[in-house]
């Protein structure tokens, strides 16, 4: 995640509020929605494919 700011996260919540559909975010930040509604919905952030869990237990 590179750009966590204001803008992002009003599109965040208005992607999980269900007011907008993921192509409806700006192409210069949908990435940073994508990514951020992920981690929120799933609690892990999937990079390249791959599954980085944020969860402590692997510290």
């Amino acid at each position: 995640m590179k750009n966590i700011n204001t803008r992002v996260m009003d599109y965040v919540v208005l992607f999980q509020d269900h007011k907008i559909e993921i192509d409806q975010v700006p192409e210069d930040i949908k990435n940073d929605v994508v990514e951020i509604a992920s981690y929120l919905q799933h609690g892990d952030v999937k990079k390249d494919g791959v599954s980085h869990e944020q969860n402590g237990l692997n510290d």
